[in-house]
């Protein structure tokens, strides 16, 4: 980047990578381009700006004036170059405001990643990354507004006049004013996402859309399995060449994208979800509501891809207008104040710009541009526009042309220049080739150059300087990729790559450590990614640090394994160095005069060959040996005898890993943190030590670890409590009578008492006050996890999850004596505790003097009640049994049970009835189960099923088939009769509740 700054103007420029790929970004006083001449200085008040500090690693005073040599304008000073910045943004994703309410102006810049990933929110103060904030979608566009002017943060000053070299404050007019602090306002797909202080603060939603009728009707029918895949989609091919593609919803765009393989999975993946079309935001503005002061509330313009321009309330976030243009807008321009009259021009993608007044409920085509806009900017009563064709055009806001020039170049972007202390307005037009062209009008009055094309400008206020471009180019993409190239060959050279791009050995080599220590399983993969071509004389070898490891195989012969097809007595397998032949095995090797004949008595042999296409696994065992808490890196190499440089080699990292913590002391002062790991150490980590000390190593697995004052408490894996000294010593030890899942301190203040809680698998809750248990209670299930401290008001509470998901919450009595007590274990689980009684309102002793004297006669009516109900229930129960309403037959003749179950989610059903001989051994015959149903809404594929004979013990399965036929969506009950060819009445009968069919119900 080159920074050139006039006498007036800060000016940062940055990087791009194409318009929009990895770029770079300039940013912050006081950097001087290399070619610049730092001898001459300009004189005045500009040197008030010497001295101010930068970030970059050559710092430069800002007073040094741009380099003459090169050609460039004097109207610049350099400012920043940041090579390394990565940005991938546009104009309408950058802006400048004082988000802290400071008087300092911050650059924030929406970030599109990748395009498809990492999108960020970037704030810069100078050159310093201050905040870095994730976007949950690509941004569009993002605006800098005032959400209210009630709470300012501090009194502040705006600049609009020139500083001299002893001023320390800037001025508006001699006078001070309030700084409130600007929200910022992101687009992003159908949402607007505000930040206040650069936290979330509100998300706005786009109103969702009418969707087409036609549609609607089309995906109902795929529903109901009336249509398919493909002729869904001939049918919204037909549909789109009506309605146009933006008529249609989102999920039928992406089916008409589809691949016709892909298209049957997709229907059946959201055919039963609901339809919606929404619309997404394109373009973002912002317009003051009532005045037109620095600092004053601004409401948010927004153009959808729906054709639409809203306008936002800036307090409650509510719809204050909504206005339809002609085509999908691209760019906006305001001007005026909404609460008097206002004015917005909307430039669209079809190339025409639209008019949108206060009260109008759809916009005015002023004109249609000769050429598709780049950009568009409204000053006074004039229209500038850049187009696409390298034209600069001027209209009136009526729509008439009132000039057009050619910039010479494809123009990517401009940018208003408002200077107000020279009283201008200029525009600044960014091209492809990198040239950056000021225009008074139609003169071009200044111009520079950058080192590639410009792919967005924002001009503003900047820190404290109100007159600074930033500008983001794509020049050092290339220097990264070519970095990035030189950096990858290096590593070809040293074969620091797990694959191998020489051609007589094509390998791939990858690793894997297996176990928690101390001993660890390094398994290697190595394969033969050639088609044809075997490979022989192959060697696995590690180099490590024999201080700290021990390997039980350092040196691997490759050994591959060959399975031989056998076809008429004979076959095998065939290559330049091996022949292989049933009966005899001939191996050869090149440049060995040796070969053996050898009897095949398997097909499988190892042989020290690789064959293309197949994978070998050595592996070997790693004892960890030291008693230092270190780990350190294993190097593996893939050798080949006739070569004296490795051909692959890949850094293994071997170590331990931390599963608890426990610290103490203060930062600043001194601390101790101790770490318990997975293989069973235990380490110190002090103030200023680069690596940890192995303090003890245990002898079982640590399920938990606490430390209290200059003791460690740990539980083991093995049912055991154990603890040791900071140094290491252990000082006891304990049984506790089970598997311990978890363990917690519980720190009593009032008692002066640091106790250990204990949670077993059994659901024993076991309390020690050192060695000795002092406490215990039982939980329903597992303990699985336990915290003490204040929960509410309470500072001694317990909460205890269990294993089954659970919830307990505990109450340390404020009475509790923790004292020894032998083979304490409670089973009651009922806490003893006070209840929060409200206080004796009149309502309440009201109701106590009418019971006192109502007493006999309201218990009357209680026994009154009591005996309908009794009485009820009893004629009920007699009714079911007359009927032969229940699951389970009273007629000792016909011992059965009867249960039934529904199947399926509709429309079809399967309904399965299981009938049971409860005698012990009488046989019945002649049973036949049958069904009562509605005919409108249910068919039934067996209405009536026989029963030959059921044998005592034993259960039969009849079923049928229900197909809901009507097309209402309700449900009814069907009654499951159990009939005797004997008897009249039923032996058994069942009601069924069948659900509602998911099908009717979408």
């Amino acid at each position: 980047l080159n920074v050139s700054v006039s006498p007036r103007l800060l000016f940062h420029l940055g990087r791009s990578s194409q318009p929009a790929r990895t770029s770079s970004y300039a940013a912050i006083l006081g950097c001087k381009d290399d070619h610049d001449d730092a001898e001459e200085t300009p004189e005045g008040p500009e040197a008030g700006h010497s001295g101010v500090r930068t970030c970059n690693p050559i710092p430069v005073p800002l007073h040094a004036s741009p380099g003459k040599n090169r050609g460039e304008s004097s109207s610049w000073l350099n400012a920043y170059h940041d090579p390394l910045a990565s940005l991938y943004t546009f104009s309408n994703c950058i802006t400048m405001a004082d988000i802290h309410g400071d008087g300092e102006n911050r650059l924030i810049v929406a970030d599109l990643g990748t395009g498809t990933y990492r999108m960020k929110l970037k704030v810069y103060k100078g050159t310093a990354l201050t905040a870095d904030l994730t976007l949950l979608d690509l941004p569009t566009a993002i605006v800098a507004f005032h959400m209210n002017t009630s709470e300012p943060k501090l009194p502040g000053l705006f600049a609009c006049q020139p500083c001299t070299s002893d001023a320390s404050f800037m001025w508006l007019n001699g006078a001070q004013q309030l700084l409130f602090p600007s929200a910022i306002a992101v687009a992003s797909g159908s949402y607007i996402y505000i930040y206040k202080n650069l936290k979330p603060y509100f998300k706005f939603t786009l109103p969702s859309l009418d969707v087409n009728s036609t549609e609607q009707d089309l995906w109902e029918q795929v529903k109901e399995g009336k249509m398919t895949a493909m002729t869904l989609r001939e049918m919204l091919e037909g549909l789109k060449q009506d309605i146009g593609e933006l008529g249609l919803t989102t999920r039928s765009q992406r089916l008409l994208m589809l691949d016709p393989g892909d298209m049957a999975e997709f229907v059946q993946l959201h055919e039963k979800q609901p339809l919606k079309r929404t619309t997404v935001v394109t373009c973002m503005e912002t317009l003051k509501k009532s005045h037109p002061d620095p600092g004053s509330v601004s409401c948010l313009v927004l153009g959808t891809e729906s054709s639409h321009v809203y306008i936002l309330d800036p307090d409650a976030f509510t719809i204050l207008a909504c206005v339809a243009v002609g085509d999908i807008p691209v760019h906006l321009a305001v001007s005026g104040l909404y609460d008097v009259d206002f004015r917005v021009l909307v430039s669209t993608r079809g190339g025409g710009i639209y008019d949108v007044r206060r009260g109008s409920e759809e916009g005015r085509q002023v004109l249609f541009l000769p050429a598709l806009p780049v950009s568009m900017h409204l000053f006074g009563k004039t229209i500038a526009v850049a187009g696409s064709d390298g034209m600069l055009r001027s209209y009136t806001t009526q729509g008439r042309l009132e000039w057009d020039a050619a910039v010479g170049g494809t123009v990517l972007c401009s940018e208003l220049l408002e200077v107000s202390h020279l009283g201008l307005t200029l525009w600044a037009v960014g091209l492809a080739s990198g040239a950056v062209k000021v225009f008074r009008e139609k003169e071009m009055v200044d111009s520079f150059r950058c080192p590639d094309g410009v792919a967005a400008m924002r001009f503003g206020r900047f820190g404290r300087e109100d007159n600074t471009l930033v500008v983001v180019f794509q020049q050092d993409l290339y220097r990264l990729r070519l970095k990035a190239a030189r950096t990858y060959v290096a590593s070809l050279d040293s074969a620091a790559t797990p694959i191998s791009i020489d051609a007589n050995l094509p390998l791939k080599l990858t690793t894997q450590v297996l176990g928690l220590g101390p001993t660890f399983l390094l398994r290697v993969e190595l394969t033969n990614t050639s088609g044809v071509q075997p490979l022989t004389d192959l060697v696995v070898t590690f180099i490590y640090d024999d201080k700290l490891y021990k390997l039980h195989n350092t040196c691997i012969q490759v050994w591959g394994s060959l399975s031989l097809s056998l076809s008429n007595g004979l076959a095998g397998f065939n290559c330049e160095c091996c022949t292989i032949i049933y009966g005899t095995k001939r191996i050869h090797y090149p440049k060995s005069k040796n070969r053996q004949n050898i009897t095949v008595l398997s097909t499988s042999l190892q042989i020290p060959i690789l064959i293309p296409g197949v994978s070998v696994h050595p592996e070997s065992l790693v004892d960890f040996i030291s008693e230092l808490g270190i780990a350190d890196d294993i190097q593996v190499l893939v050798l080949h005898k006739q070569q004296p440089a490795p051909c692959l080699s890949v850094l293994v990292a071997v170590g331990d890993i931390p599963v608890h913590l426990a610290v103490s002391g203060l930062y600043d002062v001194d601390f101790r943190v101790l770490v318990s790991t997975r293989g069973g150490g235990i380490y110190d980590v002090r103030r200023g030590s680069e690596e940890g000390r192995q303090v003890l190593f245990l002898p079982a697995l640590p399920v938990s670890m606490h430390l209290f004052g200059k003791t460690i408490a740990v539980a083991g894996s093995d049912g055991m409590l154990r603890s040791y000294t900071t140094q290491g010593r252990l000082e006891w030890d304990a049984a506790v009578g089970g598997t311990v899942l978890c363990s917690e301190l519980l720190e009593v203040s009032h008692l002066g008492l640091t106790l250990w809680a204990v949670g077993l698998a059994s659901g024993a809750v076991k309390v020690f006050r050192e060695k000795e248990m002092v406490d215990s209670f039982r939980c329903p299930d597992g303990v699985a996890a336990m915290r003490f401290g204040r929960f509410g008001r309470e500072d001694n509470t317990l909460v205890v999850v269990l294993s089954n998901g659970g919830l307990m919450v505990k109450i340390l009595r404020r009475t509790a004596n923790f004292r020894q007590k032998e083979g304490l274990d409670s089973s009651d689980d009922e806490q003893n505790l006070r209840m929060n009684i409200p206080k004796k309102t009149k309502v309440f002793v009201d109701q106590t003097m009418r019971e006192r004297e109502n007493f006999v006669a309201m218990h009357q009516v209680f026994q009154q009640d009591l005996y309908r109900l009794r009485l009820k229930a009893a004629r009920t129960y007699v009714a079911s049994l007359d009927s032969a309403a229940t699951p389970i037959s009273i007629d000792a003749n016909l011992p059965l049970k009867l249960t039934t179950q529904v199947l399926g989610l509709g429309p079809t059903f399967l309904l399965r009835v299981e009938l049971t001989n409860t005698s012990g051994v009488q046989p019945l015959t002649d049973l036949v189960v049958t069904f009562i149903y509605d005919d409108k809404l249910y068919k039934l594929h067996n209405t009536c099923i026989q029963i030959p004979i059921l044998i005592p013990g034993v259960s039969v399965h009849p079923e049928s088939l229900v197909d809901f036929i009507s097309e209402l969506g309700i449900a009814d009950d069907i009654q499951v009769l159990v009939l005797h060819k004997q008897q009249p009445a039923p032996c058994l009968s069942v009601l069924v509740k069948m659900p509602i069919s998911e099908i009717a119900a979408v």
